[in-house]
């Protein structure tokens, strides 16, 4: 087994120590997301409750009108004080029940877009990972070749083990140049 040259695995390691900086920041992220729209799901909860409430007493109004209505017309004064009550508590759930909604529409919008950045920064970090992979079996392949050259320069015939050595290198070189064409091909597309 051959071992690839120490400043090459420094290199990979640093970068792949990176990635998973990177992969733990976006996990923060996606965490913070989430308790955001915990949070403003919340505020959706309590503004459910202040409907309901304020369509109780609305209720409770209604009930107190009819009775005031069968009641002693002296009481014209405490139905037209009952009916602006009503209207008002009418109004406080129609603003509420807007509200509820606008903060339903931004919640939404906020998580779908830290879910569409999330899904983009986990495919970015997918494929520098596979073009890593693919440069370190480069690295390996380069690395295999020339240590059979080596050895054949001493005078052991490895002829058949270099000839298939130079053919891994070159499908790797090939899935290297490969990897790195996707990344200029995704790279044309993105707006800078």
């Amino acid at each position: 087994m051959l071992l690839l040259p120490y400043s090459e695995t420094k290199v990979s390691v640093s970068q792949l120590q990176r990635k998973i900086e990177t992969l733990e920041r976006l996990r923060g992220e996606a965490n913070q997301v989430n308790s955001k729209c915990n949070d403003l799901k919340a505020q959706i909860d309590a503004h459910v409750a202040a409907k309901r409430n304020a369509l109780a007493k609305a209720s409770a109004l209604e009930i107190q009108l009819r009775n005031a209505q069968e009641g002693d017309p002296v009481q014209a004064s405490r139905i037209a004080k009952l009916e602006t009550g009503l209207l008002k508590m009418k109004a406080e759930v129609m603003d509420a029940r807007i509200e509820a909604e606008e903060v339903r529409a931004k919640a939404d919008k906020k998580v779908a877009i830290y879910l569409k950045d999330d899904a983009e920064a986990r495919t970015k970090l997918r494929g520098a990972s596979y073009r890593e992979r693919r440069r370190n079996e480069y690295a390996r392949c380069k690395s295999r070749r020339e240590t059979l050259e080596e050895i054949h320069g001493k005078g052991f015939d490895f002829s058949e083990k270099i000839e298939q050595a130079k053919v891994d290198e070159f499908d790797a070189k090939f899935l290297v140049s490969d990897a790195k064409e996707n990344e200029e091909g995704d790279n044309k597309g993105a707006i800078p």
